[in-house]
Order: C-alpha cells, then sequence, then structure tokens
C-alpha cells in the first residue's frame, strides 16, 4: 500500500493526524538534539566553588554562566536576595528545558481522540453502504469497510505512543537537571557568603 492510498483511507481525519506526526516528529528530534548536546558542568562547578575559586567561575563559558553572573554580581546583596535571583533564573531556565513538553502532550491526547473519530465516520460510512444494498450482503463488504475505518484509530495510536513516552522521558530529563542545577547554585551562593574579598574583574558591568 503506497502512502498516498494509504492517506486516502484516514478520510477528513487524515490532515490532522498528518500534521501531528510531522509536529512530533520535529519536537522529539530537537529535544533529543537538545539533550544529547547539554553539558551543564555541575560537577566542575561544585568543585570549584567548594574551593573558594570564585574567579574561575567567572572565566568559565557553559549553559551555567548567566546563573554564576547573577550570583557574582549581587554577592554584596543579602543572602535572601541572592537565592531569590539565583530561583528566578533558574525558573527562567526550567522553561528552556521544558520547551515543547507540552504541546507533545497535547498531541498524545488528541492522536488517538483523532483516529476514534476517523473509526466512528468510517463505521457510519460503512453501514450506510450496507443499508442501501438490496441484494445479499457478504461478510467481505463489511470487513473491508471496518478496516478502514479502524485504519485511523491505529494511525492515532502510532502518533500517540512515541510521543508520549518521549514527553515524559524528556520531562524525567529536565526534573533531573533542574533539582542537580538547584543543588549546585545553592552551594554557589554558600561559596559566595564565605568569600569575603572577590578580585576588581568581577564586579558587576551594565
Amino acid at each position: 500500500m503506497t502512502f498516498p492510498e494509504l492517506f486516502n483511507k484516514l478520510g477528513p481525519v487524515g490532515w490532522p493526524l498528518l500534521i501531528f506526526s510531522f509536529i512530533a516528529v520535529i519536537l522529539l528530534l530537537e529535544r533529543t538534539i537538545f539533550f544529547g548536546r547539554f553539558r551543564h558542568g555541575t560537577t566542575e562547578l561544585f568543585e570549584t566553588a567548594d574551593r573558594g575559586y570564585l574567579e574561575d567561575l567567572a572565566q568559565k563559558d557553559n549553559e551555567l554562566s548567566p546563573a554564576v553572573t547573577v550570583a557574582l554580581t549581587t554577592y554584596e546583596s543579602p543572602v535572601t536576595h541572592r537565592e531569590e535571583a539565583l530561583k528566578i533564573w533558574l525558573r527562567t531556565y526550567a522553561t528552556k528545558l521544558k520547551y515543547g513538553l507540552r504541546l507533545m502532550m497535547l498531541i498524545a491526547v488528541l492522536s488517538p481522540l483523532l483516529g476514534l473519530l476517523g473509526t466512528v465516520l468510517g463505521m457510519i460510512n460503512a453501514f450506510q453502504v450496507i443499508a442501501i444494498q438490496d441484494g445479499p450482503i457478504h461478510p467481505a463488504m463489511l470487513a473491508e469497510g471496518i478496516s478502514q475505518a479502524m485504519l485511523t484509530t491505529a494511525v492515532g495510536l502510532c502518533i500517540a505512543l512515541p510521543t508520549l513516552l518521549g514527553a515524559h522521558g524528556f520531562r524525567i530529563l529536565a526534573d533531573r537537571h533542574i533539582e542537580s542545577l538547584s543543588l549546585s547554585l545553592s552551594r554557589l551562593s554558600l561559596a559566595i557568603s564565605k568569600t569575603q574579598n572577590l578580585t576588581p574583574n568581577l564586579q558587576y558591568q551594565a
């Protein structure tokens, strides 16, 4: 069965399912590449902060550089102010980590529902064909119509399952990164609080 033939059998829900599948593939690939390249250097940050080498943190270039800048530019502020600034940065960064996951969940929910809708519409058409038959009804007539109707449900589930699995998997990865970052930034704030003398090059420049 060629793709055009398969697509024609999906009926009116074919285009929505095709669009959902395209968006899901793009999001899955994008998140896979993102987390595959993701290196936040938390362990390195632990070691550097615990040793008090705060000057070295400003020289490092990674995903945590903006957070380090926030921490170092608020070192003269009360601890509560610095920690609040870091929490705001972390919430902003969490949005980047969880990008597209809600849309993936929505696709995972709507795809099987669209498939079910296509099945219902296909069954209605199949029984309408049978209703207008004056002669004997052969099982093959009913089987062909039902098989075409059930095809939309199968396609909807094929879209929903990997999308749902990907959304939950990436959410788990994002939550782990956020938890690790939160601990790392807390230790960074503690290290700054213990440090009395910072080099001038760490001062904030607007």
